[in-house]
């Protein structure tokens, strides 16, 4: 087991659809003070990646890191009758939310001019 130690590595593992890379920093400190950071699809590793260090590492102030990167080319397609589906509920959604409130017009340009609406 490690006891003490100033480093830094990183790894790269490259596959068809994805990489990822891991890297690590420590320095010296009286206690084991780890901090992980992962992506949120990899979150589900963080408590091995705790246990895998704990069970090597004594001391120190370690820093790992793991990065997530997909190597594939996703096409993306708009599904214009889907995108003109939903641009109608929201008209109609809106026309009756005004009917309703007697306030719909103001709040509609609030929502527009805010960027959240359609242009």
């Amino acid at each position: 087991m490690i006891r003490s130690m100033t480093g830094y590595s990183r790894v790269r593992g490259d596959e068809a659809d994805f990489s990822v890379s891991v890297s690590a920093k420590a320095t010296n400190h009286r206690s084991l003070d780890l901090q992980i950071r992962v992506p949120t699809a990899l979150e589900p590793i963080e408590p091995l990646l705790r246990r895998m260090v704990k069970e090597h590492v004594a001391r120190g102030h370690v820093e790992l890191t793991v990065t997530l990167e997909r190597t594939d080319s996703i096409q993306l397609q708009l599904n214009r009758k889907m995108v003109g589906a939903y641009a109608t509920a929201c008209r109609t959604g809106s026309g009756a939310a005004s009917a309703h409130s007697g306030h719909g017009s103001s709040r509609k340009r609030r929502f527009v001019s805010s960027g959240l609406g359609a242009a």
